[in-house]
């Protein structure tokens, strides 16, 4: 059973149901509020609500530290040091290639 309620500028939709988690999600009107709230419990119902809390709680830290990854600069993602070799010969070419330095 889903319930809105407004929280202070926001109303908050909260859905309890047996057998599932407690959800709660705040929106800036009633009218997504309500149209979120008939399609979750849908959903709840089909089998097919997908609990992202957990998911929405990690932060990308965690994430690159559980899957033994590196971020060097520029926001490139290595899995490896074997990686960063090829990274680095990448780099010798690309600089031969010609493109601006401030791609590499």
């Amino acid at each position: 059973m889903a319930y809105i309620r407004k929280r202070r500028k926001k109303w908050q939709v909260v859905i309890r149901k047996k057998g599932h988690p407690y959800i709660a999600k705040s929106f800036t009107s009633y009218s997504l509020a309500t149209s979120w709230a008939q399609e979750s419990e849908a959903n709840i119902a089909k089998g097919l609500f997908a609990d992202m809390s957990e998911a929405n709680q990690t932060t990308l830290r965690e994430t690159l530290r559980a899957n033994d990854l590196r971020v060097l600069k520029y926001g490139i993602i290595l899995k490896s040091q074997a990686c960063l070799l090829i990274s680095k010969t990448s780099k010798k070419k690309a600089a031969q290639s010609g493109l601006p330095k401030s791609f590499f």
